[in-house]
């Protein structure tokens, strides 16, 4: 594993931490 979370990885972090915020939506 790379120590540097890549692009994907950050944006995967946000989207299931705003899926989260709404409601598992």
């Amino acid at each position: 594993m790379s120590i540097k979370p890549t692009y994907d990885d950050l944006l995967k972090d946000i989207t299931d931490r705003a899926k989260v915020l709404w409601g598992e939506g």
